[in-house]
């Protein structure tokens, strides 16, 4: 949304505006935490929750936890109190947090960005009604011996390569990934 602000890197930025440089790791390496929140009644769901798990991601990467997330939290509320005027009656949106190492091993701190727009429910509210497809495809999920089931990142090259596969099978499908072992996964 044209109009709404974002926080990134300490300022509140126009969010059409933000733009991550192609030398910070979060793109370079694909390094990159995030947490995908949601909002019901134009507040924060499960922000606690959320932020915990940010927590534990950061902490599996060993990243400043106690400092990011209370810059998370913070930048969460005030990211609400900014942008209430645009959130109409009976619309939910959807509040992106991603934290990267920023752009180097030797940088003076991570790129930190909080963003969001409407949830574009007339995208997919048919298919509460209808249904999806579903395939279970050749792709796998990312095995644990390469990061923490739990740590959740950006990478998801393997989710992309899925839904082509899917697609392939049939052009409505989404796939469904297996874990190593052949067992159905998040």
């Amino acid at each position: 949304m044209s109009d709404s602000v974002a926080y990134f890197n300490g300022a509140w930025i126009p969010s059409a505006e933000l733009a991550i440089s192609v030398s910070d790791l979060g793109f370079v390496l694909g390094v990159t935490l995030t947490e995908k929140l949601r909002t019901f009644g134009s507040r924060p769901y499960l922000a606690e929750a959320h932020l915990a798990r940010m927590r534990n991601s950061l902490e599996i990467v060993g990243w400043p936890a106690d400092q990011l997330c209370r810059e998370a939290a913070s930048a969460i509320d005030e990211y609400m109190t900014r942008n209430a005027s645009l959130i109409a009656e009976g619309d939910d949106w959807n509040i992106s947090l991603f934290i990267t190492p920023g752009k180097s091993a030797e940088a003076l701190g991570p790129t930190v960005c909080v963003h969001g727009y409407p949830i574009p429910f007339h995208q997919w509210a048919h298919q509460f009604v209808q249904g999806v497809e579903a395939v279970i495809v050749d792709v796998r999920q990312v095995p644990t011996n390469c990061w923490p089931a739990e740590l959740k990142c950006r990478s998801r090259m393997h989710y992309y390569l899925a839904d082509r596969h899917a697609a392939r099978q049939s052009s409505k499908a989404r796939a469904i990934l297996l874990d190593q072992d052949g067992y159905v996964c998040e």
